[in-house]
């Protein structure tokens, strides 16, 4: 009697973590993450990000803001950071605040175009291990144009809830940036 209370008392924990969500749970997820950008612009991205994500995302960008210290340069740090910031000032910052400092940018320089979500379904989630994964069909337009696309949300348990990780977007725009940076 008691292993077989044991084991519910195991099975009861397990149901109980975000890794056993339900599929309505992570598309709610999603669609409220969509919400947020379309509402708060793409800085609202730091707050949904995995701790891990904001931590490899800020180790991907950081050399940029490097370089421009060693230069004497730092034009594209104070254009991100809204003015003169010295590099243990970028450093010292918490991942969220500066993931949402380079968003903000992002989204300052994206507000021109006028960039909407026009539409977005929720196709359904896909688990693998403890991630799980959201397919959206994604509809953009900014002004006449319109471009439909397919998104994957990758969301990673986090403490009592769910957080995204990065996607191959954020990934390439560091990846391109750091590019641009002269050897």
């Amino acid at each position: 009697m008691k292993l077989r209370t044991a084991c519910l008392l195991a099975l009861s924990l397990f149901v109980a973590t975000p890794a056993a969500a339900n599929d309505a749970e992570l598309e709610t997820l999603a669609r409220d993450y969509f919400a947020s950008v379309q509402s708060e612009g793409v800085g609202a991205i730091a707050s949904a990000l995995h701790p891990d994500a904001l931590a490899e995302f800020r180790a991907m960008i950081l050399p940029i803001f490097e370089a421009e210290a060693e230069s004497g340069q730092p034009n594209f740090t104070n254009a991100v950071f809204g003015g003169p910031k010295t590099i243990d000032e970028i450093r010292a910052l918490d991942p969220e605040a500066f993931i949402g400092a380079f968003m903000s940018f992002l989204g300052q320089q994206m507000q021109n175009l006028n960039v909407k979500f026009d539409q977005i379904d929720i196709l359904g989630s896909v688990p693998e291990g403890e991630v799980r994964h959201v397919l959206a069909r994604v509809t953009v337009g900014a002004g006449e144009i319109s471009v439909t696309e397919m998104e994957v949300l990758s969301f990673t348990p986090y403490e009592d809830t769910w957080r995204l990780q990065l996607n191959g977007e954020l990934k390439g725009i560091a990846t391109a940036l750091r590019g641009s940076i002269p050897q």
